[in-house]
């Protein structure tokens, strides 16, 4: 898992069972499970080393069960709240009980800027 986390630059990934969510594992869930890895300037590097030493790890032990999760309906400004305030990094999207998509904070923030509703750079963003 360390592997796909670290080619895929992805910092959430949902853990599915035939399409079925069943939970979310955050690299955050991998660095709080490696003392040794958590204070290092290198922590994913770290993590595959001590891993690699262990007895192994299975995901159903690092996953967050029942993660909160969205559905394809509910309007984009109520993620809003959910992924600033909260410090979600992602929300998996449900339809009837089965994964469909990952919202991340860096999509909301590109559709945002995409939008013109938030600017990357110091300019104000564009009136909506």
């Amino acid at each position: 898992v360390s592997d796909l986390f670290s080619k895929t630059g992805f910092q959430s990934l949902p853990v599915v069972d035939q399409d079925r969510l069943i939970g979310l594992l955050t690299q955050a869930d991998l660095i709080a499970h490696s003392r040794e890895a958590a204070h290092s300037r290198n922590a994913m590097r770290d993590l595959k080393r001590i891993v690699r030493r262990h007895a192994p790890i299975l995901v159903r032990d690092l996953m967050q069960e029942n993660p909160q999760v969205v559905t394809p309906q509910l309007p984009f400004v109520t993620l809003i709240p959910m992924l600033a305030d909260q410090h979600i990094e992602a929300l998996p999207v449900v339809d009837q009980g089965r994964l469909v998509g990952l919202i991340t904070r860096s999509n909301m923030i590109a559709t945002l800027a995409r939008e013109g509703i938030v600017s990357y750079a110091n300019t104000p963003p564009a009136s909506v």
